[in-house]
């Protein structure tokens, strides 16, 4: 702690504010191998690539499911360490060369080669769960290291063709993907094969945002055209993970919303449709019947209180014959309308009180207690 005090005091004092007990002994080897956040031309490749390998181990300690500190998301660390790159600007061999280290780096990161092999001899049956898991590691560390190499990533796409960003995703999903893309396509069919897709239409632009291309990693036709399976992640951040055919989502796969939420179930020519299941970001799950990514037809819906209705839906609404569960012990079964009972239901209390009624705007407005 002393040697972590006198070399990078504002540091030191960022780190009591976050841990009760820090471990001093590896932030002082990660802070150290950041040259103690002294970069200049003759050690900036050097101490990049370390970088790099300190992102790479947390990563691999995430994966093991332990807690190692990481230097690098502390502000005060990005803040010097983005400095000191943006300080190298003006010298454009010392960034060609920062380039192609980074290049080299980001193609050995270790984390990358342990998630192909652990997907690759690992349960055929848990590939997707794995790999999920594993995407989101990797979205933590590319989110943590590139945004401290933007003063070069322009350079850098110069070079590569991509952002930093972008060429560790590639990286990754090639590595990670396509060599296990039997693998993680099986189990992905095998997690939503209970949904029996059925066909209507569904409005696109939840997820895409005009002006910019998506991220695609995965099969394609001879025409360039996704097909097959493969990720795309969009440029809002959206992802989904399936199948595809004719450049469109379609088939069985996996829609995940950056603000939160998932979707698992079928898509049809680039649309939601048919059986699903969806997690909300406010925890609640619907699994049922969609039409235009709307909750349509049948289904049930369990809330975060723990309520739960079951029956009709129409356009995201509780409408037509169902069951509404308090978790109070209440029970409404009858008509519903706009999320409302309204029309003939009976309501059982708690104390096994029944009123049979005539409902208008989740109001009683014509009441026979039994």
């Amino acid at each position: 702690e002393d040697l972590v005090k006198t070399n990078c005091k504002e540091v030191h004092n960022s780190i009591l504010e976050q841990e009760n007990f820090p471990n001093w002994k590896e932030i002082a080897d990660d802070l150290r191998q950041l040259n103690w956040l002294e970069l200049c031309p003759s050690n900036a490749c050097e101490v990049c690539e370390n970088l790099i390998d300190i992102g790479d181990l947390c990563a691999l300690e995430s994966k093991d499911g332990n807690k190692r500190f990481n230097v690098l998301k502390l502000n005060r660390v990005k803040n010097v360490l983005n400095n000191n790159i943006f300080a190298l600007t003006s010298d454009n061999q010392k960034v060609k060369e920062l380039c192609g280290a980074l290049k080299k780096k980001i193609n050995s990161i270790s984390f990358f080669q342990i998630v192909k092999n652990d997907i690759f001899t690992g349960d055929a049956s848990k590939a997707s769960l794995s790999f999920r898991k594993y995407d989101t590691i990797f979205t933590d560390f590319k989110n943590t290291v590139s945004p401290i190499f933007t003063p070069i990533d322009a350079a850098f796409r110069r070079e590569t063709g991509k952002s930093i960003q972008s060429f560790m995703e590639s990286e990754f999903y090639n590595q990670a993907i396509v060599i296990n893309k039997a693998k993680i396509q099986g189990d992905a069919k095998q997690l939503l094969e209970k949904y029996e897709p059925t066909t209507f239409g569904h409005s696109t632009n939840y997820y895409w945002q005009t002006g910019r291309q998506p991220d695609y990693y995965g099969e394609v036709s001879q025409e360039g055209k996704k097909q097959g399976y493969g990720k795309v992640t969009f440029p809002n951040g959206d992802t989904y993970e399936g199948n595809w055919e004719n450049d469109q989502m379609n088939g069985l796969g996996i829609y995940t919303w950056k603000i939160g939420g998932r979707y698992e179930g079928a898509f049809e020519a680039g649309k939601i449709q048919g059986a699903g299941k969806r997690f909300y970001a406010s925890g609640n799950v619907y699994e049922g019947e969609f039409l235009d990514g709307k909750k349509q037809g049948k289904g049930v819906m369990v809330f975060t209180n723990g309520d739960i209705y079951e029956g009709d839906w129409n356009k995201d609404d509780m409408e037509g014959q169902g069951t509404y569960k308090w978790v109070s012990g209440d029970t409404y079964v009858g008509s519903f309308q706009r999320d409302k009972r309204h029309g003939s239901g009976c309501l059982t209390l708690f104390n096994q009180e029944v009123y049979n009624a005539e409902w208008f705007e989740d109001k009683i407005v014509d009441r026979a207690k039994n």
